[in-house]
């Protein structure tokens, strides 16, 4: 997998160049069935619907996940049903450090050198 932020792409499968585009429209997000050409622009994958055998009008290949909250919500369920937990705000480290893997040690290190020339004591 590699994600390709500056395009909102991720590609699941190298061999093909496809994955998934991440789209806003009016403010419902979805996930655009994308590949990804040799020149490193992304293309949607676009499919014909069929109503009663015959194809309507071609539209990309998506699933609609809602507004941005509902997106995540949905997201979220997702990670759920595959029993993973998401990393960030929603799990948090033991420590609270924010992804520092030890607290800092703010001892000082080789004395206080500010101290060293005092004229009075």
């Amino acid at each position: 997998m590699e994600v390709f932020a500056d395009q909102d792409f991720i590609m699941t499968n190298e061999q093909y160049n496809s994955g998934i585009k991440v789209e806003e429209y009016n403010g419902t997000y979805s996930l655009v069935a994308a590949w990804m050409g040799k020149d490193g622009d992304v293309a949607l994958k676009w499919g014909y619907i069929e109503k009663d055998k015959k194809p309507g009008k071609k539209l990309p290949i998506k699933v609609e996940l809602g507004d941005r909250d509902q997106a995540i919500e949905v997201l979220q369920a997702a990670l759920r049903l595959m029993n993973a937990e998401p990393d960030g705000p929603m799990k948090l480290p033991k420590h609270q450090d924010y992804g520092q893997p030890e607290k800092p040690d703010y001892t000082p290190q080789g004395g206080e050198p500010e101290y060293d020339d005092i004229p009075f004591s």
